[in-house]
C-alpha cells in the first residue's frame, strides 16, 4: 500500500516551496548557487567576473529577482476578483456564520462556518442556498441592487 498524503499533510511545503520560488532571497545565497538557480530556470544574465564580489553578487541577485519575477507573471492562469460577504451570527466560543462569495456578477459559493478555539469547520453551500440566504439578508451578487 502506498503512502498517499492528503492535501492538507503537504500543503505546508508545497507553499514554502511556492514562496521561495517567487521570494528568493539571494542575500543568503553563494553566487554559485545564484549562477545555478539562473542556469536551471534558463534566465537571461550579465556576469562581470571583473566586479568585485559584493557587487557582482549585487548584480547577479537582481537578475534572479527580476527573472523569476518576470516567469511568474508570465505563467500566471488567472487573476479573479472576489467578493466576500461574512454574516457573522455569533462571536466567541463557539463563533458561526455565513460567507457569500461573489465575482461581482453572480454568485460563485458560499458556506457555513462553525469555529471554536482552536478548531473549526465549514460546509459548503449549494448555490441556491447561497441565493436564499442572499436575498433574506437583501445582499445582491452584482452590488448593484
Amino acid at each position: 500500500m502506498t503512502d498517499h498524503k492528503t492535501c492538507e499533510q503537504r500543503i505546508d511545503e508545497h507553499m514554502s516551496d511556492r514562496l521561495n520560488d517567487l521570494f528568493p532571497e539571494p542575500e543568503d545565497m553563494t553566487i554559485e548557487e545564484i549562477l545555478k538557480i539562473l542556469d536551471d530556470n534558463n534566465i537571461d544574465y550579465d556576469d562581470d567576473k571583473d566586479d568585485d564580489e559584493d557587487d557582482r553578487h549585487r548584480n547577479l541577485s537582481q537578475f534572479l529577482t527580476d527573472g523569476l519575477r518576470d516567469q511568474a507573471l508570465e505563467s500566471v492562469l488567472c487573476v479573479d476578483k472576489r467578493i466576500v460577504y461574512d454574516i457573522c451570527l455569533s462571536t466567541g466560543g463557539p463563533a458561526d456564520g455565513f460567507r457569500l462569495v461573489s465575482d461581482g456578477e453572480d454568485w460563485v459559493n458560499g458556506e457555513y462556518y462553525f469555529k471554536d478555539w482552536h478548531d473549526g469547520a465549514s460546509r459548503n453551500l449549494d448555490i441556491s442556498t447561497v441565493e436564499m440566504i442572499a436575498e433574506f439578508y437583501g445582499i445582491y451578487a452584482n452590488d448593484k441592487e
